[in-house]
């Protein structure tokens, strides 16, 4: 027997985006999503949870509504969510209606791993970690968020993470 595990980023572009968020994540999602239906496939969506940390803390909660609507509907269609962090959302900029990213914050490492100090890799994870479950339990309330996808596939240094 064949497994197939199909799995999706769920995440915002980094670049200049010429169309709103529902054009752009929103709608192609619920495309995806009946198609999967259609076929009776099941995927694992890993969602870049920092996008919704900082739409909020810039009061752009349409966004944070919509991506929290719809990683519920995953939830619900029997799909499963997990944890995608991109950590350069931590330091970009929203400026004239854009968001401005400082690569230089692109790998989750250069933030450090002290425990106690919020903004590092430590707090970051777990953050990801809590929103997802907060997120999801009410929907499903035996969602774990067990996996992690780092952004750029940049997940060292391996013994601290």
């Amino acid at each position: 027997m064949l497994n197939i595990a199909i799995t999706f980023d769920y995440e915002l572009f980094f670049g200049e985006n010429l169309a709103g968020y529902d054009e752009i994540l929103f709608s192609p999602t619920d495309r995806l999503l009946d198609t999967l239906d259609e076929h009776g496939a099941k995927a694992t969506f890993f969602a870049d949870v920092l996008s919704v940390y900082m739409h909020e803390k810039q009061g752009l909660t349409e966004y944070c509504e919509k991506f929290i609507h719809q990683l519920q509907r995953m939830v619900q269609r029997g799909h499963d969510v997990q944890l995608h962090i991109h950590p350069n959302w931590l330091t970009a900029e929203y400026r004239d209606g854009q968001w401005v990213f400082d690569t230089d914050n692109y790998r989750i490492h250069t933030f450090g791993f002290s425990p106690d100090k919020q903004m590092s890799a430590n707090w970051i994870i777990k953050w990801g970690k809590d929103f997802l479950e907060r997120t999801l339990q009410p929907v499903d309330p035996t969602y774990a968020c067990i996996a992690y996808r780092a952004g750029g596939y940049c997940i060292q240094p391996h013994e601290e993470l």
